[in-house]
């Protein structure tokens, strides 16, 4: 049994139903700050009763209030959760749940409206309808365990009623504990105690029986026989749970064989990350004891990766994917790590976008149009640099390294140049990609048809009854690649019939609401870049400089010089094209190198102001990308 759908309405930024669909075992929420993921997760708290922290407490707050009008708070919060892959057990425990053959619901309603002692009215029912007969025992069967960030793993690990360790100790006790009281017995540990307590006052071990005869005799004088209270020195109270509620743990930093003799230490010693941790494992500890076949065990986890190192990630990672396979356990978790993200099957992974402050958006990518071989081949692409793409509010895809180091530029100069933007101080758009939240990602080739599914459903590599996809804008940006003849490369103004595949994708994508993509007109970015105004002699003076200088090419450091010294606006169309591809062919020699011609040329762009012009198909390209609403240039 797992948790299948969610639906919230009325909480926080959640003003309009919002559905989030959910994996049996692991499901990690990733999005920005804001978005809405630990609304979710407060949402099940409150509907499913946990109260690990404390019960979660409905606030004026948690009724949601558009940005556009505060004043129209909701007038009711509604959660819902859908439960399916019940067992034939299971369906016969949860009856009245029911929905379906293995499939029941849970509701929760809360009017906004506070009773005189300043409470929110609650609604809880089960089934399809909101009459239907609620047994509130059968709530306490799903397990629930909410985790948060930053948590104070050192206090309820430590002694105490709260204490983490006490309630797995009680767990594991909990049938000897129940037989112990049937036949009016202690239990063995409460038993073990008793002597303990004895003999401490009997042989009066450490002077303890005549500490309490001292304490006893001066109550005595100061109240008298009638008033008096009567005392007891004892290592604990010989309750089960109070025994077990004085235990502590302790750590030492090395996995031992044989502990014996050596010396412990307290938690308060150990590092936050270490103790979120043990405290982790604590609590799956507890629930994977469970042993109950009617019950869900849900462990909600947020932002695990707190005070944790990058190794110490993956191994929690992979541990709490092992643990939400290996029984009926579902694990809901938040992250901000790109390394977990990275780390985790790309079906466990649910986006949550708020774009504009809208309602939340809640994507699950099991959803995707995307066929095992796309799956294969972004799981070994998302590294945990690259997973930042999952992050980002805007993706443009390029198909290499120079690309990748020249747009941040470029895009500063499209940005500039945008009518919305141009000249004036209320803009419309960021003036960088970085301050747009718009991630470059290198793909490394011509893999649009693997990316591009992630932001749009119109190319579908499997058949999917729901397709979904993340509701970002996407720009991808291609090479015209046409059959070159370098006697007579293509003009400026000429349209070459392109010879890459990936040009076919253009008009399906233009379809799609979020995603574009753009191809140069004539070759190669490098290419289309040379050819537009004086490009020309920007490029030659960075050939210039990178060119190495033995006799054997000093002929080219001087063409190149040459070239760098020509008005080439006053070039004809033929006249450019034939060094542009001169210049190209020198770019791509082994001597210099597309990813360090692009670096310095970059470099150059910003440190010495030049002006270059940037080819049309890149200005759409990042238009798009930042959400302009007029991308075509005029």
């Amino acid at each position: 049994m797992y948790i299948k759908e969610l639906n919230i309405s009325g909480f926080r930024n959640f003003e309009s139903r919002c559905t989030v669909r959910l994996n049996k075992g692991l499901n990690v929420l990733i999005g920005e700050n804001g978005s809405g993921k630990t609304g979710i997760i407060d949402s099940l708290r409150l509907l499913l009763g946990e109260d690990e922290y404390g019960k979660v407490i409905v606030r004026e707050t948690d009724f949601s209030r558009p940005f556009a009008n505060p004043t129209a708070t909701s007038k009711s919060i509604d959660i819902d959760a859908t439960f399916s892959k019940l067992s034939p057990n299971q369906a016969v425990d949860y009856l009245p749940w029911l929905i379906g053959n293995d499939e029941m619901k849970l509701s929760l309603h809360i009017d906004n409206k506070k009773s005189p002692r300043g409470r929110y009215s609650k609604k809880v029912w089960v089934g399809a309808s909101s009459s239907s007969h609620y047994e509130s025992e059968l709530l306490d069967l799903i397990q629930c365990i909410y985790l948060p960030p930053l948590r104070d793993a050192e206090r309820k690990l430590n002694d105490g009623r709260s204490s983490r360790l006490a309630s797995l100790i009680m767990k594991l006790n909990e049938k000897e504990l129940i037989k112990a009281k049937e036949k009016g017995e202690l239990h063995e540990l409460e038993q073990k105690a008793k002597i303990f307590n004895d003999d401490l006052i009997e042989n009066d071990i450490g002077k303890i029986g005549k500490a309490n005869t001292l304490i006893r005799d001066n109550l005595k004088k100061s109240l008298g026989s009638v008033f008096g209270q009567d005392t007891s020195i004892q290592f604990t109270e010989l309750t089960f749970n109070r025994i077990v509620e004085r235990l502590q743990l302790l750590f030492f930093p090395e996995l031992l064989d044989t502990p014996i003799g050596v010396t412990y230490r307290s938690l308060e010693e150990n590092s936050l990350g270490y103790n979120n941790l043990i405290y982790l494992a604590t609590v799956l500890a507890e629930l994977m004891y469970l042993e109950n076949s009617s019950s869900l065990n849900v462990l909600l986890v947020e932002e695990p990766e707190a005070h944790l190192h990058p190794q110490l990630q993956s191994k929690l990672l992979e541990y709490l994917q092992k643990q939400a396979n290996a029984k009926n356990l579902q694990i809901i978790m938040t992250t901000h790590s790109p390394l977990i993200t990275s780390a985790v099957e790309l079906d466990k992974i649910i986006h949550v976008s708020c774009e504009g402050k809208l309602d939340p958006v809640c994507t699950s990518l099991f959803q995707l149009n995307i066929d095992d071989a796309s799956g294969k081949y972004l799981k070994r692409w998302l590294d945990s640099t690259k997973s930042t793409m999952l992050f980002a509010k805007g993706i443009i895809l390029v198909e290499g390294i120079a690309e990748l180091l020249m747009l941040p530029v470029l895009a500063e100069l499209c940005l500039n140049e945008y009518e919305g933007n141009r000249g004036k101080e209320d803009k419309q758009l960021p003036m960088t990609l970085k301050e747009a939240g718009v991630s470059v990602v290198n793909m490394g080739g011509i893999y649009f048809k693997h990316f591009m599914p992630i932001y749009t459903t119109e190319i579908a590599s499997k058949k999917v009854d729901t397709p979904v996809s993340i509701p970002i804008r996407c720009s991808g940006i291609t090479d015209n690649d046409p059959k070159v003849d370098k006697g007579n490369p293509p003009v400026m103004g000429t349209s070459p019939e392109g010879g890459n595949h990936a040009l076919l994708l253009i008009p399906i994508v233009k379809k799609s609401e979020n995603c574009r993509l753009f191809s140069g007109k004539l070759m190669t970015f490098e290419y289309d870049l040379a050819v537009e105004g004086n490009n020309l002699s920007i490029m030659n003076a960075v050939l210039a400089e990178l060119w190495p200088e033995p006799k054997k090419t000093s002929k080219i450091i001087t063409k190149a010089s040459q070239n760098r010294d020509i008005n080439w606006l006053c070039k004809t169309p033929e006249e450019k094209a034939q060094e542009a591809m001169w210049t190209l062919d020198r770019i791509g020699n082994s001597d210099v190198g597309k990813g360090l011609f692009a670096q310095v040329l970059a470099d150059k762009i910003v440190s010495e102001d030049f002006e270059l012009v940037v080819p049309d198909y890149i200005y759409e390209a990042v238009i798009w990308a930042c959400n302009g609403d007029k991308y075509e240039r005029e």
